[in-house]
């Protein structure tokens, strides 16, 4: 095997386990993304300096040999085993069956700095069996006081399109948010707290079951459907997150940050949510 692969596979399973070490609650110390990126990719540095005039003279014979002309003699550092790359279960861990059960875990999650200082996580609402499933990033002040999401301005717009747009109740389609826990002082969520609160979106995902999930604002559509999505570019086409149709489209605080545009936004909305309700199959209710 290529030492190259071989260190990435180690990686994975370093991975790995962390994740399941997660899973159980313990708080694994952080690695940055430049350094997750470094492992991946593999060393890119040099293992030999040259010097001024790219004489290696200083260095040890050995070393500008090939690994193939090593003999067992010369070799000083032994092989590594081959290790296959796999998913790691730590025994009695199993993932929540019902919404009840992981929102109960989602309660008693301490994974991240977030979970340290919250009031409480801001699961999620709806119907467990929703054909539609709208994702925003994170609690805000209101969501966080009331425990519910989409609870300020911005969610009586949300339940305004949801009851008189598209003829349904708040209460037919599921609400969430990528991030459970309120940041403190709003501040911008880190890597590590995305990567945590993901493993509970994706269970919630694969609970419910929906046929159309809808994002609102660029950072819940850029965690669904990459880093460089661009809501203004790419809203109104469908894209799509495990098996499932993807529609991205404006958060609903962006209309109250931008009143001069609200009329244009709301249009923009409005098309998005149209398209959905022709995936679905539903009658158009009053816009």
């Amino acid at each position: 095997m290529d030492p190259v692969e071989e260190l990435r596979g180690i990686v994975g399973q370093i991975r790995d386990f962390m994740a399941a070490y997660m899973e159980v609650g313990f708080d694994p110390p952080e690695i940055s993304q430049p350094a997750l990126e470094y492992l991946e990719k593999g060393p890119e540095i040099p293992l030999i300096k040259e010097g001024p005039a790219g004489n290696k003279s200083d260095v040890p014979p050995a070393i500008h040999e090939s690994p193939s002309s090593l003999t067992p003699e010369k070799a000083s550092v032994p092989q590594l085993p081959s290790l296959p790359v796999k998913t790691v279960q730590l025994p009695g861990i199993s993932e929540p069956e019902t919404l009840e059960a992981l929102e109960q875990s989602v309660q008693s999650c301490r994974r991240c700095r977030l979970g340290k200082y919250r009031e409480t996580a801001v699961f999620g609402e709806g119907s467990s069996n929703a054909r539609l499933v709208f994702i925003g990033p994170c609690p805000g002040e209101s969501e966080e006081q009331s425990g519910r999401p989409f609870a300020g301005p911005d969610g009586e717009l949300l339940t305004r399109i949801i009851e008189k747009g598209m003829g349904l109740r708040r209460s037919d389609v599921y609400v969430c948010n990528v991030i459970k826990c309120r940041p403190p002082e709003d501040r911008d969520f880190r890597r590590n707290e995305v990567e945590t609160c993901m493993i509970h979106l994706k269970r919630q995902l694969d609970l419910i079951q929906p046929e159309v999930i809808c994002t609102l604002g660029r950072t819940a559509s850029k965690e669904l459907l990459g880093k460089e999505f661009k809501v203004s570019e790419e809203r109104g086409t469908w894209h799509s997150f495990r098996g499932i149709f993807v529609m991205p489209t404006f958060h609903h605080a962006y209309i109250l940050r931008n009143p001069s545009r609200e009329r244009q936004l709301k249009g923009l909305i409005w098309e998005d949510i149209q398209k959905i309700m022709k995936r679905l199959g539903l009658k158009k209710g009053k816009n």
